[in-house]
């Protein structure tokens, strides 16, 4: 929240209690904007892009960073012990982030990113690798001459709190209107480096209107992407509603419902596509009381296949990243930290424990179990290594442990375990196992 007093500016964090004359939601309030240049143009941040004060390099310009320490471990994600392709990966992080504001209305940020990990294969060996990359930058002026829009023009996140439509740095030009109960954004973008083959061939429209609050969000959007792919062009359609928040006392629930249409090119000739996908859930915080309860439940239409003219598979966006969190501190993938299936020919039922712990500490016991739409052969997008039978729908069940601390100053500490056991959809069975520690320091 940005209290205007007189002719100073008061960032106040959503968690602290103010006291006031008259009650805090009679107080008029201008229309929602970001309020650091950690948030300009975003409509929701997970804690990964969030940054320290920074250190003051000379007058309205500012250095900010984060270093992250990063292990994981993977056993039989290939669902067969008697065929080792473990993995252990060491990662090593760092983003550096200048912030320059000449005037009250502009800004200007420049981010350079590095990572360098080490991994140990069973089946390739170990190997070590760096990679360094432009991460956002980008300017933003705010009321541009005057017209009461705001424009971002550059490297630019594009993110929203369950990144169920997109959490992804695009190459952009974004105009965003803000009226006292409303949010419009529209964008133009593309990937100009860094990227992969497929969406540094792609032209994305995107259109989101909102109510502009965070706390009972209501949205409808839309993103369409033009694929120059040969002989994989074509272009997706998908349009969508949103609601998210505190709209039943003691719940936080959301609601994401989004239809896909397009058309895909093939060696073959061009397939239509079609098709729809849903997740809906609620976590349950009595007053009170250190624990939650989470039940949701996902669906991604799929198709049984016919004459190859029409594929009725919910794809989502391709910028998704399917995070987020319940009740605890940090976000986590919430379709399975092992398994991470994208929402495609797919029933996701998702049942939760949390457990406030310490202020600032959240521990979590979360429960998938997976079914097809239709039984296919063929997984879409997901970090398990074999492929199902194509006979049986049941793909197995997957528990995850979360904890996750905030309770030191620009520290975070996440640690994450996740047991798979397959279903009768796969034909090797044996259990598969996650474990993964993260460390990042915040300036």
């Amino acid at each position: 929240v940005e209290a205007r007093i007189m002719r100073f500016n008061v960032l106040i964090p959503w968690d602290v209690q103010v006291e006031h004359d008259g009650p805090w939601e009679r107080i008029p309030l201008t229309p929602v904007r970001g309020n650091s240049l950690q948030e300009l143009g975003t409509i929701g941040l997970d804690e990964d892009d969030l940054f320290g004060a920074g250190y003051e390099l000379a007058p309205n310009l500012r250095l900010l960073g984060q270093v992250e320490l990063r292990s994981a471990f993977e056993d039989d994600f290939n669902l067969d012990d008697e065929d080792s392709e473990d993995r252990r990966d060491y990662s090593l992080a760092f983003r550096g982030r200048a912030t320059w504001t000449p005037l009250a209305h502009l800004a200007a940020v420049a981010e350079l990113r590095y990572r360098h990990r080490w991994r140990d294969d069973d089946e390739d060996g170990r190997s070590t690798d760096g990679d360094g990359e432009l991460g956002e930058t980008f300017v933003y002026w705010r009321d541009a001459l005057g017209s009461g829009l705001d424009v971002q023009v550059g490297r630019q996140d594009f993110d929203e709190r369950r990144e169920w439509i997109y959490d992804q740095n695009l190459d952009a030009v974004r105009v965003i209107k803000n009226w006292t109960r409303a949010r419009l954004e529209l964008s133009a973008s593309t990937t100009l480096a860094d990227g992969d083959e497929r969406d540094e061939e792609s032209l994305n429209l995107a259109a989101y209107l909102s109510n502009g609050n965070p706390k009972r969000h209501l949205a409808l959007w839309t993103l369409y992407r033009d694929f120059d792919l040969d002989p994989d062009d074509g272009h997706t359609l998908h349009v969508g509603g949103r609601l998210y928040g505190h709209w039943v006392p003691e719940h936080k629930s959301w609601l994401d419902v989004a239809a896909l249409s397009g058309e895909r090119g093939t060696a073959g000739g061009d397939v239509a596509l079609q098709g729809w996908g849903v997740d809906l859930g609620t976590t349950w915080s009595p007053e009170g009381s250190p624990f939650s309860f989470t039940a949701g439940y996902a669906y991604g239409s799929g198709d049984r296949g016919g004459d190859g003219s029409r594929d009725r598979t919910f794809r989502q966006t391709g910028f998704h990243d399917n995070n987020d969190r319940f009740a605890g501190v940090t976000s986590f993938r919430y379709y399975g930290e092992l398994a991470e299936p994208e929402l495609a020919n797919l029933n996701i039922f998702t049942l939760g424990l949390g457990l406030q712990l310490a202020p600032r500490t959240s521990l979590d016991l979360v429960y998938h179990y997976y079914l097809q739409d239709h039984a296919l052969d063929t997984l879409f997008d997901s970090e398990i290594d074999q492929d199902p039978n194509g006979i049986d729908e049941e793909l197995g069940w997957e528990l995850d442990l979360i904890f996750g601390s905030r309770r030191w100053d620009h520290w975070d500490l996440e640690i994450v375990g996740a047991w798979l056991r397959p279903g009768e959809a796969f034909d090797e069975d044996d259990d598969a196992f996650l474990g993964k520690i993260q460390l990042r320091y915040r300036f």
